[in-house]
């Protein structure tokens, strides 16, 4: 939970903090291997892409996984335009 007052890169701070504290850096870096598989062979499978960009959500929530995130969203705009503005929506509310 987030202390009131800390400032943006304090809270930044006890995010990542809880990430490694409770075992999200590993899977974090299997889904940048995912992420960089699925632009690199081009995939269309987009119940796992989906997939990953709920994933990622939860971590941009965090304060991580920005880049990723939008790295995916970007791709998968090639494949699903309309789904991903979905996704770009709720992006841009966090």
């Amino acid at each position: 939970m987030i202390k009131e007052g800390l400032s943006k890169s304090g809270q930044e701070s006890l995010h990542k903090e809880k990430f490694i504290e409770y075992g999200l850096e590993e899977p974090y870096q299997t889904l940048l291997t995912l992420i960089k598989h699925i632009i690199h062979e081009k995939s269309q499978d987009q119940l796992v892409i989906i997939l990953i960009l709920d994933t990622l959500l939860g971590f941009v929530r965090l304060g991580i996984g920005q880049e990723p995130f939008i790295e995916l969203l970007n791709y998968f705009r090639t494949i699903d335009e309309n789904e991903a503005a979905k996704y770009w929506s709720e992006y841009d509310s966090i």
